[in-house]
């Protein structure tokens, strides 16, 4: 393949997909080649020409291996994985040049990667940065699905350019990529028990969210869980203004 079949920049921030050999090529069909040449990486001027292609980058945070599967600060990992298989995405590959699980596809045309970030909760940013910076993402096209221990089990909070309230994870993306300007999902994982004890310390904030879910919780979790999904697939098809109204409660 020569220069000229590649995709040029049109020097305007915005990725230009026509050349003299493509004028009739699909549009779409061609910023599928070209993101997926990025991903790989099997092709250097592929890679360093994509500028901004239109589609949206969701990262799950969570804390990789079996011993966190199911723990409370995996719900952005347990949501990840239940939308890409009921939406028919691939599974999940690691890919090591983003410390992440990437499943990607689309959804009524707009492309969109799913990553689950593999450096651990605190190190999130690690991750997120290389895939914003690789991918040449706007970083409003960012949107975070994670755990929130001051919203209770079965609540969804969607919010965008805010601080990050004292996550970790979020923590370290803000530090990485120098703003808060995404899209956040946040989803409750404070006990519906009224007998809960406040979690003043560190500690004892650190030992609740690396808590596997109650039984009594399941139903609670298996719904939240396909709430979040739906809200997710509201805000690819319908905009995140129009989630936002249907979803937060």
């Amino acid at each position: 393949m020569t220069s000229r079949d590649h995709p040029q920049p049109s020097g305007h921030g915005v990725l230009r997909l026509q050349s003299e050999d493509e004028r009739g090529e699909d549009m779409n069909e061609r910023a599928r080649w070209a993101s997926e040449a990025c991903l790989r990486k099997s092709d250097f001027r592929a890679f360093t020409c994509v500028y901004y292609l239109i589609m949206i980058l969701i990262v799950g945070l969570g804390n990789p291996g079996k011993k966190f599967q199911k723990t409370r600060h995996n719900l952005g990992f347990l949501i990840l994985d239940y939308f890409q298989k009921s939406n028919k995405f691939p599974s999940f590959k690691f890919k090591k040049k983003f410390i992440a699980e990437i499943s990607q596809g689309k959804i009524n045309k707009q492309k969109i990667i799913f990553a689950k970030s593999q450096t651990f909760m605190n190190n999130s940013g690690q991750a997120v940065k290389k895939l914003v910076s690789s991918i040449k993402y706007k970083v409003s096209d960012l949107w975070v699905v994670h755990d929130d221990i001051d919203l209770p089990l079965g609540k969804i909070k969607i919010s965008k350019s805010r601080g990050a309230g004292g996550h970790k994870g979020v923590e370290s993306i803000i530090k990485e990529i120098r703003t808060k300007n995404f899209v956040r999902f946040r989803i409750g994982i404070k006990s519906a028990t009224s007998n809960q004890k406040p979690l003043t310390s560190n500690k004892n904030i650190e030992k609740f969210v690396l808590q596997k879910f109650s039984k009594k919780e399941e139903k609670t979790l298996k719904e939240v869980i396909k709430k979040t999904s739906q809200a997710i697939k509201t805000a690819i098809t319908e905009g995140i203004e129009k989630a936002m109204n249907k979803f937060n409660c």
